[in-house]
């Protein structure tokens, strides 16, 4: 039975269920599954990262339409984490849908992926996922299967969705462990943690793999504005697996790298394309920049989900996200400092003034645009590999990586795992 596989893989890699939280949690770091799909409610249950390092609560629902909303908001984030919420709310809009005619359900269904997908238009992995998924249901229906069948075969194929992540991300982080080495100071960006996967991490999963194996690794962590990721999710995220860090802000890369003598970068990804072009949060580029005049080796660890056959560097969809990100702790500052008798009741809360704000690409005189990008894009010349759960590749060879090639060799990653779990 695949959900027999699901425990059998979920117990391997040492996690428990807490009932109190509803989710499974590693016994050694007490990190739960950043996503649980339960197929008795019919309920997708995610740790609200809004709400860390603050609070750990489970954010729960059977709409998939939540998981839209879910998405945008940042609840769930990271490019490995979307693919599974995606794969997760396909399900969900099944279940809804298994009134409807097969061949509806199956239209529908295509609907609700494409809704998922564009929600962070620069991360790749849910794209992928939801194909495989909606692929599932067309067969299904090929095959003459009734709508509720159709609407089964949905689920059992997002919980292998789930399995296979879960498996791959732990050959990630082994295959990872070989480029880092004891005394390392390591300098990392975001959160490419298990926090940004459904359990585990890429890039700060390898960190955190090889301190529980004995190395002894500093990690410096940058702020990541304007959300601070790093400062809110990555210290959260590390603390628990004890290990040591130092935190800048974004602008104390140069000065970082000469105090604490950063020996490598080790960074996420949201889409790698063929021609060696990664896609990660903005201020990586910046990072790869700075690494480069250093003569630091810059490293991308990522799934191959995570892998963009089609399109090339110059293609990737950047998403602009709402400026009061950038915005809104000023008003708070603001409003603290009213509250604190150091402003005077008459002073501004906003800035700038919401009339002198625009829109516009090239503002006029007297106008301000505030640009808010989520990403940015890292050319291959300034990467030094690319670490993937299928391998290991200089940007260079991306071009030569046949997808169904890749799509095997990850098959046989997980047949693998099964297999030595007795459940293949």
């Amino acid at each position: 039975m695949l959900s027999d596989r699901l425990l059998k893989v979920l117990k391997s890699l040492g996690m428990a269920y807490n009932d109190e939280l509803g989710t499974f949690v590693h016994r050694r770091t007490q990190i739960p599954l950043s996503i649980y799909y339960d197929p008795k409610e019919g309920e997708v249950r995610a740790i609200d990262q809004t709400k860390l390092p603050y609070e750990l609560s489970i954010w729960k629902t059977r709409d998939w339409k939540d998981v839209v909303l879910a998405i945008k908001q940042m609840i769930i984030r990271g490019a490995p984490l979307i693919g599974c919420a995606g794969g997760f709310a396909l399900p969900l809009a099944a279940r809804k849908l298994r009134e409807r005619k097969p061949n509806k359900l199956v239209e529908e269904l295509s609907d609700v992926a494409q809704r998922v997908a564009s929600v962070r238009p620069t991360a790749v992995d849910v794209e992928n996922i939801t194909k495989r998924i909606v692929n599932t249901a067309r067969q299904a229906l090929a095959d003459g299967l009734s709508s509720q069948a159709i609407a089964e075969k949905v689920e059992y194929e997002a919980i292998d969705v789930f399995v296979d992540n879960l498996i791959l991300n732990k050959a990630l982080r082994d295959r990872g462990r070989e480029f880092i080495q004891d005394g390392d100071v390591v300098l990392t960006h975001c959160n490419p943690g298990s926090l940004a996967t459904s359990y585990g991490g890429s890039a700060l999963g390898i960190i955190e793999e090889a301190v529980a194996g004995g190395s002894n690794v500093l990690v410096v962590v940058k702020e990541t504005r304007p959300r601070c990721q790093g400062y809110k999710l990555t210290t959260w995220e590390l603390l628990m697996a004890k290990v040591p860090m130092v935190v800048i802000s974004d602008n104390m890369v140069s000065s970082a790298i000469d105090r604490y003598n950063v020996t490598k970068v080790l960074v996420g990804a949201d889409r790698i394309t063929r021609d060696g072009y990664v896609a990660n949060k903005i201020g990586t580029h910046d990072i790869a920049l700075i690494a480069s005049s250093y003569q630091i080796p810059f490293y991308v660890a990522a799934p191959y989900s995570t892998l963009d056959f089609l399109r090339k560097g110059a293609q990737i969809p950047i998403e602009e996200r709402d400026r009061s990100e950038l915005t809104k702790f000023y008003r708070h500052e603001s409003l603290f400092m009213k509250g604190s008798d150091l402003l005077s009741v008459d002073a501004l809360e906003n800035w700038p003034e919401e009339a002198k704000l625009t829109e516009k690409d090239r503002p006029s005189r007297g106008e301000i645009r505030i640009y808010n990008p989520a990403f940015d894009v890292t050319p291959p010349n300034l990467i030094s590999q690319v670490i993937l759960d299928v391998g290991t590749y200089s940007p260079n060879q991306l071009g030569t990586l046949d997808e169904n090639a890749v799509k095997e060799e990850a098959k046989k990653i997980v047949d693998s795992y099964l297999a030595s779990l007795g459940v293949l």
